[in-house]
C-alpha cells in the first residue's frame, strides 16, 4: 500500500468503495459519484494511481536489469582477473629468480672461456734495453736519467760498437712493468749526445750469455722487487693506522 493510499483522509474520501460498509449499493454508488466530483479526491486519487504506475515500472523495466547484471559480471571479471595476475607472480619470482642465477652462471663461464692465459715464459722478468749510448755515459748517469720513469731494481751495460765507434748498452730492469712503456715511448728514436737512441723491451739478455750468472740476475731482480713492493704495502698500511688513530 502507497503512502497516499494509507492517508486516513483518502481512505475516508474512498469509503464508499469498501466492501466492508453496510450502506446499500445504491448508496455507495452516489456516495462514488460524489467522490468523483470532489478535487481533494480526485488530486489523492490521481497521486495514488501514479504510484502505482511508477513502481509497476520499475519492477518491470528489463533495460535496468539488464545494466545491472552487466556491472556485476564486470565487477567479477575484474575480480578474476586480479586473482589470476597475483597467483602468476607469486608463483613466477621463484621461477625468474632460478632463470636469473642460471643466465648469470652461464654468462661467466662465456666470459672465462673468452679470456686467455700464456705460462709459457711466466718467469721472464721484461726489462729496458737502450742501445747507442756515448762511450762517456757511466751506469750512475744512466741511473739518473732513467730514473725519472720509475724505481730501477738492477742496471746492466757492456761495451759495443756502432758505426766504427764505441758505444754503450744498457739493459735496465724497473720494480713496475709501467715504467718500460713509459721510458720507451720518450726515448725511443731521440737523440741523446748526438746519437739516436735505439730503445726496446726485452727479456733475453744481450749482455749476459752465461745461462747461469742469466739465471742468479733474475733471481736477485725479483728478490729486490718483491721486497720493494712488500715494504710498500707496510708503509701505505702504517700510513693508513696513523690516519685511524690520530
Amino acid at each position: 500500500m502507497g503512502k497516499i493510499q494509507s492517508n486516513p483522509l483518502f481512505q475516508a474520501l474512498n469509503a464508499g468503495g469498501n466492501g466492508h460498509s453496510n450502506l446499500k449499493s445504491s448508496k455507495r454508488t452516489s456516495h462514488g459519484k460524489l467522490l468523483s466530483k470532489n478535487p481533494l479526491a480526485k488530486r489523492l486519487a490521481g497521486v495514488a494511481s501514479k504510484e502505482g504506475r511508477t513502481g509497476a515500472s520499475a519492477h518491470s523495466n528489463t533495460t535496468a536489469k539488464s545494466a545491472i547484471n552487466k556491472v556485476k559480471r564486470s565487477n567479477n571479471n575484474h575480480q578474476q582477473q586480479f586473482k589470476l595476475r597475483s597467483r602468476d607472480r607469486i608463483t613466477n619470482k621463484p621461477r625468474d629468480r632460478a632463470n636469473n642465477k642460471i643466465s648469470t652462471v652461464v654468462s661467466q663461464k662465456i666470459q672465462r672461456a673468452k679470456e686467455t692465459y700464456s705460462f709459457k715464459n711466466a718467469s721472464h722478468i721484461p726489462f729496458l734495453r737502450v742501445k747507442n749510448l756515448d762511450e762517456a755515459v757511466s751506469e750512475t748517469d744512466i741511473s739518473l736519467i732513467m730514473s725519472e720513469f720509475g724505481v730501477i731494481v738492477k742496471i746492466l751495460t757492456t761495451a759495443g760498437r756502432s758505426k766504427g765507434d764505441s758505444t754503450i748498452t744498457a739493459e735496465i730492469f724497473y720494480v713496475e712493468d709501467e715504467s718500460l712503456k713509459a721510458a720507451q715511448g720518450e726515448l725511443d728514436g731521440r737523440r741523446a749526445d748526438g746519437r739516436i737512441l735505439d730503445v726496446s723491451i726485452d727479456t733475453q739478455s744481450e749482455i749476459i750469455n752465461s745461462d747461469r750468472l742469466w739465471k742468479e740476475v733474475l733471481e736477485e731482480v725479483r728478490f729486490h722487487k718483491h721486497e720493494f713492493l712488500k715494504k710498500r704495502v707496510n708503509n701505505k698500511s702504517a700510513l693508513l693506522a696513523n690516519k685511524l688513530y690520530m
